[in-house]
């Protein structure tokens, strides 16, 4: 058997994350040629840390361009001359922190794009990942002010305002992307969503889709969302059924979508994002329900999930780069001075048409 790197749990002052990250850094330095790395639960078993640990990591090192993660399929490192070219950096421009959440597959794009960005602009980005802790926020804003940060790009949460206005008192600028948070007076970068689900629906639509159903997360962004979709539907003399509508805090319930398709005699269905899609595939699968042949399925995002799993799902790709470099575009500015208005740059994404929706046979409905 091989040997391999270890984790050093006595060591204190590198955080357990940060260790593996460096372990599995240096396994991908070593090898010009993709390869499949452990599970998850192997790394977990190996290092005898923690699945939170393993995370983090992997979601960094996919931030850094350095892995691939496939879902179900596994997660690849990424050959040496596939590693994007970034030009080495002092970061003499000072700390500029980036606050992600959860390990959602798009967040790795924004935040490869902004802190390549960053990066040529001779800033030292760093980026944290808050597991959907609030804690873990605060944690983010006293590292910012400890070192004295000259900014910060935050993913904002409903949950995590109280940190954001301490983060706000404290005079470090900060701009917003993804999504907005009323009450704080600074920039947002973000993809329009009303536009997105909009030309989803047409082109479920002019497939002949008329019975189509729609699962959707909490919060403003999915109200814009169905609020769009309902609208589309409107334009379209197509009568709104809310039986069809399920706004939900994560993951797709199966039986609401069977329920759904014995009842309402569903055809398609639009997800809140791309692992909902391609969770929904596979247990629809389990169901004896072909994709696109019984029920057409539409995800949101184009993360990497909906393009290395053999689905090829069909999706709303957001502008996940342009948000990440935009981003640190409009904290440049902010961070120097030259930017005095806060303002809303609202990106549009587009419909990529693949393999997980087709035309619907009206002869065969009849």
């Amino acid at each position: 058997m091989a040997a391999y790197r270890k984790l050093d749990s006595s060591n204190k002052s590198i955080p357990s994350y940060i260790q593996l990250k460096q372990i599995l850094a240096a396994d991908i330095a070593d090898s010009d040629k993709e390869f499949r790395l452990p599970s998850i639960r192997q790394l977990m078993k190996r290092h005898k840390v923690s699945q939170t640990t393993v995370e983090k990591a992997l979601f960094e090192l996919e931030s850094e361009g350095l892995i691939r993660r496939g879902g179900t399929m596994g997660n690849y490192a990424v050959p040496y001359k596939e590693k994007p070219d970034v030009a080495p950096t002092s970061g003499d421009g000072g700390l500029v922190g980036i606050l992600v959440h959860d390990q959602i597959n798009f967040f790795p794009k924004i935040v490869r794009a902004a802190k390549e960005h960053l990066s040529r602009k001779n800033y030292y980005p760093l980026v944290y990942s808050s597991g959907n802790n609030r804690e873990s926020v605060d944690a983010f804003v006293d590292i910012l002010k400890q070192n004295h940060a000259a900014g910060a790009i935050v993913v904002p949460r409903v949950w995590c305002r109280e940190s954001l206005d301490a983060l706000s008192e404290s005079e470090i600028p900060f701009v917003f992307a993804t999504e907005d948070l009323d009450g704080f007076d600074v920039d947002c970068v973000r993809c329009d969503d009303q536009f997105g689900f909009r030309i989803a629906t047409e082109h479920l639509l002019d497939l002949g889709h008329k019975n189509i159903g729609i699962f959707l997360s909490e919060g403003d962004i999915a109200t814009a969302r169905r609020d769009a979709y309902m609208q589309t539907l409107a334009d379209r003399g197509v009568k709104f059924n809310p039986s069809l509508c399920c706004m939900q805090k994560a993951g797709v319930n199966i039986k609401r979508v069977l329920e759904m398709k014995e009842k309402h005699d569903i055809t398609a269905v639009i997800l809140n994002n791309d692992v909902w899609a391609v969770e929904l595939y596979w247990m629809l699968l389990g169901a004896g329900i072909k994709v696109p042949d019984d029920l057409s399925i539409v995800g949101f995002d184009d993360s990497e999930i909906s393009k290395v799993s053999k689905i090829q799902l069909t999706t709303v790709a957001q502008p996940l780069a342009e948000i990440g470099r935009t981003a640190a575009d409009r904290l440049i500015d902010v961070m120097s001075g030259s930017e005095t208005r806060p303002g809303k740059v609202i990106l549009k994404p587009e419909l990529v048409v693949r393999e997980t929706t087709r035309a619907l046979d009206v002869a065969a409905k009849v």
